[in-house]
């Protein structure tokens, strides 16, 4: 069954949706964080890094089969007077959205396979926000038609 990527990156970001507090930024995933004025906590954004074929048939009838590096990049911020817990809250945070993404029984897996990767914590110079990266590998094919 052949899924378009940007159907696969609607279903991420809803399934994280769902989660309490959590908000998609207006900016696509390549741009998020790099201004001061476009964060908040819980604030996240999904996108595709790279895409590359895996070996099989490219034909009409069952499209290209892909594996695609998506990306979750999520700010949480960071209390002045209580940064241990609120890094702790980050914790939590990312492995709620890594257990909603990894679900199997969600509609988010319909044609096609996600695993995690693995995960990155960036904190802002001036140490307000962390930035929380989580990839994992996506199998689908690509319509041709």
């Amino acid at each position: 069954m052949s899924v378009k990527k940007s159907l696969i990156r609607q279903r991420v970001r809803d399934r994280i949706l769902t989660l309490s507090g959590f908000s998609e930024a207006p900016q696509p995933p390549q741009a998020f964080g790099r201004f001061g004025h476009n964060v908040g906590d819980k604030l996240f954004s999904v996108g595709f890094n790279t895409t590359s074929a895996n070996d099989g048939r490219q034909n009409a009838n069952t499209g290209v089969y892909v594996s695609n590096e998506l990306t979750v990049t999520c700010a949480f911020i960071i209390k002045p007077h209580d940064q241990v817990a609120s890094y702790d809250t980050a914790l939590d945070g990312e492995e709620s959205i890594i257990k909603v993404i990894i679900n199997p029984s969600t509609p988010l897996y319909t044609g096609v396979q996600i695993r995690y990767i693995d995960t990155s914590r960036t904190l802002t110079d001036n140490g307000d926000f962390i930035f929380i990266t989580i990839n994992f590998t996506v199998l689908n094919h690509i319509p041709l038609t």
